[in-house]
């Protein structure tokens, strides 16, 4: 089920992701979260207006509730991958899951004070910061899942 609305989630948040792409932001809310390196927050917000802005508020109310759901879906598979391979049990899908969840959801704030309040410094590195640590994190559990499923694809092919 956990999947299932994770999907949901995600493709609701890429629907939403569309009015915000356009010449000066092609790579939509990404743009947002890593404006902070770039520099360019200030062209960023001011690229969207009217129903692109109505959907960027829209899109990061949902992301907190996506940002619940796609870290607990990585850590079901992993932890899911590890018992299927015999595994025991571990504390470090969940915790993993945390923490991309938490990197996310600092991150938003940032966005969130930037669109709100205009843009600082501190909203603007913050936000990509936690954005950067955020998909570190995320790579490192598809990893780890695509570790475990290629060990597990191996066994098999030995075991034949």
């Amino acid at each position: 089920m956990c999947l299932l609305l994770t999907a949901i989630c995600g493709c609701a948040i890429w629907y939403l992701d569309q009015p915000l792409r356009n010449d000066v932001t092609p790579f939509g809310i990404l743009e947002l979260e890593f404006c902070g390196v770039a520099g360019n927050c200030g062209a960023v917000l001011a690229g969207w207006t009217g129903q692109s802005r109505d959907a960027l508020l829209v899109l990061l109310g949902l992301d907190y509730l996506f940002l619940c759901l796609y870290p607990a879906s990585l850590a079901l598979l992993i932890e899911q991958q590890q018992r299927r391979m015999g595994g025991r049990s571990t504390f470090w899908p969940a915790t993993l899951g945390v923490a991309i969840a938490l990197a996310d959801a600092l991150e938003n704030v940032g966005s969130l004070r930037m669109l709100l309040n205009g843009v600082t410094p501190l909203a603007a590195i913050s936000s990509s910061i936690f954005a950067s640590i955020k998909f570190a994190l995320l790579l490192a559990g598809l990893g780890w899942l695509g570790f475990l499923f290629w060990q597990g694809a191996f066994r098999q092919r030995v075991r034949q």
